[in-house]
């Protein structure tokens, strides 16, 4: 019964949407001038109170798809991965290996072995990806020294993290600077 109303409602906007948009296709069919198509799309914005940017992409999505083009098309849940997790595996499985090796040098193996496709990886989205499972050079790095990973602060932005010292907050309370405490 939802999927029911919830297709009318997309039905319904796209017809809205074909209604703004159907006096500039009358006008691009009757092969009027660039003034007159512009006009009119300046008068079905301000009409309908959307951006020139907004009414361009209904026009793209209807030449390109018709009506179910208007549609309204949903977001997904799921943010779009652009790197196959089975990759970023790979990736990590060579960052282990040997944990100075850089972001390009991963991408050229994983490429010369024909487990990615030439193009298919980029430096910057592997990269966040390595961060993302705790496999970047600075993580890496942590690992390496004897000691250090135990005490292991990570932040990827300003004012992620913030550190206090409670004690000697707590002794200055009780105690003056001359060693006297307070009444």
């Amino acid at each position: 019964m939802e999927h029911d109303e919830e297709n009318r409602t997309h039905d319904d906007n796209a017809l809205e949407r074909f209604k703004i948009i159907s006096p500039i296709l009358a006008a691009i069919e009757e092969n009027a001038d660039r003034g007159k198509i512009g006009l009119l799309k300046c008068e079905a914005c301000g009409q309908a109170g959307i951006s020139r940017k907004t009414l361009a992409r209904w026009l793209d999505r209807y030449t390109g798809k018709g009506f179910d083009g208007l549609k309204y098309q949903g977001a997904t849940a799921e943010p779009k991965r652009l790197i196959p997790g089975e990759l970023v595996k790979e990736a990590i499985l060579l960052r282990l290996e040997v944990p100075s090796r850089s972001i390009p040098q991963i991408i050229d193996i994983l490429e010369m072995e024909g487990k990615a496709p030439k193009g298919l990886l980029k430096r910057s989205t592997l990269q966040d990806r390595l961060r993302e499972e705790g496999y970047s050079k600075a993580q890496m790095k942590l690992y390496q020294k004897p000691g250090v990973a135990a005490r292991r602060f990570v932040r990827t932005e300003r004012n992620d993290m913030w550190q206090a010292d409670i004690m000697s907050f707590l002794l200055q309370k009780q105690y003056n600077c001359g060693g006297l405490p307070f009444k």
